[in-house]
């Protein structure tokens, strides 16, 4: 696929199994951006030494395992070469899990902070957040508050789409859909202008068999069909067209 320019190679760091692992990583290690500079540095290294031996390229685009993306990964993630990244998911916070908070980050493409990956500053590398947004055009406040309430109250999942539909956070994830039109994330951010739809999947939800979500040809077909400007999808309108991060950057920089 590589060879017929039919993809982009990207990295994605998941720090329990990226050399160098230490033997107590293979437990704790969920979020590279909880690990000192010196470790963050010697495993993006190691993996982009390694995509680059196995394939011949070397990566632009980075997403950090379960998005844990962290300031002390961005200058070495420019001295590697990387031009942009997508490990931001505004609206949502892992900090339970022990990772970041990125409740408040943009939800369109900016330039991050050396100081606060939430916040824009002038690094050079190209955030493109994750498809992570509210349902509806809602004001500024109302999500603010939404994404704050407390989840023993169980009033976050009364408002969302399964009850009674007013506010929610949704994922522009071809699994999370059943047609191109039923993506509430991709509509609101149309009719918010948005200049890109960052849609994401698994690689082995599109090998039939070895994932619950494809587990046949035909699944196959539908599943690529959610996906915004598929070609197998029902939704063929000239709004979207398919990019990947490498040039999605290389477009914005012309």
């Amino acid at each position: 696929m590589l060879k017929a320019g039919r993809c982009e190679i990207g990295a994605h760091c998941h720090p329990w199994t990226t050399p160098p692992v230490a033997d107590e990583e293979r437990l704790t290690a969920n979020f590279l951006s909880n690990m000192a500079p010196p470790v963050v540095e010697q495993k993006l290294g190691t993996l982009t030494g390694r995509i680059h031996e196995v394939f011949g390229v070397s990566p632009v685009s980075y997403r950090a395992g379960r998005f844990g993306l962290s300031p002390s990964q961005l200058p070495v993630l420019e001295d590697l070469g990387y031009k942009v990244d997508s490990s931001v998911t505004p609206l949502v916070s892992w900090a339970e899990q022990g990772g970041p908070d990125f409740r408040d980050a943009p939800t369109q493409p900016y330039h991050p902070s050396y100081l606060d990956v939430r916040r824009e500053g002038n690094a050079r590398l190209l955030e493109v957040p994750s498809p992570s947004r509210s349902n509806r055009l809602v004001p500024e406040w109302a999500r603010w508050l939404y994404v704050r309430i407390p989840r023993f109250t169980r009033l976050r999942g009364l408002l969302s789409r399964d009850r009674l539909d007013l506010i929610d956070v949704v994922w522009a994830y071809s699994r999370g859909v059943r047609r191109p039109r039923d993506d509430p994330g991709r509509r609101v951010a149309e009719r918010a202008g948005a200049p890109v739809v960052n849609v994401f999947m698994h690689s082995n939800e599109v090998w039939p068999g070895q994932s619950p979500y494809c587990t046949s040809e035909n699944e196959l077909e539908a599943y690529l069909g959610r996906f915004p400007g598929s070609a197998r999808g029902a939704d063929r309108g000239p709004r979207f067209v398919p990019r990947t991060l490498r040039e999605f950057h290389e477009d914005r920089s012309d």
